[in-house]
């Protein structure tokens, strides 16, 4: 399970047009400076936990859904974020066993590297093997 945590999340993020139509294709998972096209989408994910309590065997990581945009106003990465918690929150695509559970959303923040406003969603990743 532990390899397909960020292939789903992707795939997920990637293939809702309410998402898509914020940021086309610009879902990355490692970037070192940004597109010059923004918004943009950066994911990260922690380390691969096995749920021990649970019958089925288990894992979950933890995801965080960077969102990066120009500076002036955070207007648009939230409502990014909205679209974001709604897509991940609306249960499993087919055949798959993975529940999103949302942990909160960061504070307004700036990325003097990349020139950007951003802020970010963690979520709790959870799938049975």
């Amino acid at each position: 399970m532990a390899a397909d945590w960020r292939a789903w999340l992707y795939q997920k993020l990637s293939s809702d047009p309410a998402i898509t139509a914020e940021v086309g294709n610009r879902i990355y998972s490692t970037l070192d400076m940004g597109p010059d096209e923004k918004p943009f989408l950066v994911i990260r994910l922690g380390e691969s936990l096995s749920e021990v309590h649970s019958r089925e065997g288990g894992e979950s990581t933890t995801a965080v859904i960077w969102v990066d945009d120009d500076p002036g106003t955070y207007v648009n990465i939230d409502r990014i974020l909205k679209k974001i918690r709604t897509c991940l929150e609306s249960g499993a695509m087919s055949g798959q066993q993975i529940q999103a559970i949302w942990q909160g959303d960061s504070q307004d923040l700036s990325d003097d590297a990349r020139g950007t406003v951003v802020r970010n969603v963690t979520y709790r990743l959870v799938g049975r093997r």
